[in-house]
């Protein structure tokens, strides 16, 4: 069975980069695009992994977001990737929660150490 990886962002320049970075790295890709859409896409597809833009629009704030996932005894143990161009002093708070920190702009090689940070296994690896 194919890994599944949510990816939770408005930007679609980052959203075509994460999607072909997770796609070469063997996830099959789920989106969201606001923020109330990222609790029920993680109880629908179990994802493996969750890439979170930090200023994602909607009716949930990034910090409530974070909670909730790192609160839930089913999904508290998904590796979470936050990814930023710049952090509030109100978010540096909340990347504590995160398993990896990304910092725009995002190379393949910040990507798979950020996933190998987290402990995910992936179908490629740089030498």
């Amino acid at each position: 069975m194919t890994p599944t990886c949510l990816i939770a962002a408005h930007d679609p320049f980052f959203i075509q980069l994460l999607k072909a970075y997770a796609v070469e790295s063997g996830f099959c890709v789920k989106l969201a695009y606001e923020s109330q859409e990222v609790i029920p896409g993680i109880q629908q597809e179990s994802p493996s992994i969750i890439l979170i833009q930090m200023d994602l629009p909607g009716q949930m704030k990034s910090k409530e977001i974070l909670n909730s996932i790192k609160e839930n005894v089913e999904t508290r143990n998904i590796p979470i990737l936050v990814f930023y161009s710049q952090l509030s002093t109100d978010q540096l708070e909340q990347v504590n929660l995160a398993s990896a920190i990304l910092q725009e702009p995002i190379s393949y090689e910040d990507f798979q150490n950020a996933l190998r940070k987290s402990g995910v296994e992936t179908k490629t690896t740089i030498s």
